[in-house]
């Protein structure tokens, strides 16, 4: 193979790959749901893995309910995107109460 057919052959492969990955940019950039991920703590900085955690789109009432797992972690996932409220309860403890969540 030449070297002028090998330049061509690079060049290719360079602009094949350089639109894979910009089409695979712009697709990422128009999700149309996201996720809350987080971890419920007490004062003294315990994972609490009783809780139960609730997710509001304030603007639709949309609500995705979960529950922490043994590590105090939780995510709720598939969520349209907007504007949310977050509330965290568990037995022996204070509603927690997280507004804004974008």
């Amino acid at each position: 193979m030449k070297v002028s057919n090998r330049r061509t052959m690079s060049l290719r492969i360079f602009a094949l790959l350089v639109l894979i990955v910009g089409g695979c940019l712009a697709t990422n950039a128009q999700r149309i749901t996201g996720s809350i991920a987080g971890n419920v703590k007490d004062e003294q900085g315990a994972m609490v893995t009783t809780a139960a955690i609730k997710a509001t789109n304030v603007d639709t009432g949309f609500t995705r309910s979960t529950a922490a797992n043994a590590d105090g972690t939780y995510l709720i996932q598939y969520l349209p995107v907007g504007h949310y409220t977050v509330e965290v309860t568990a037995v022996g403890f204070k509603k927690f109460v997280q507004q804004n969540l974008i």
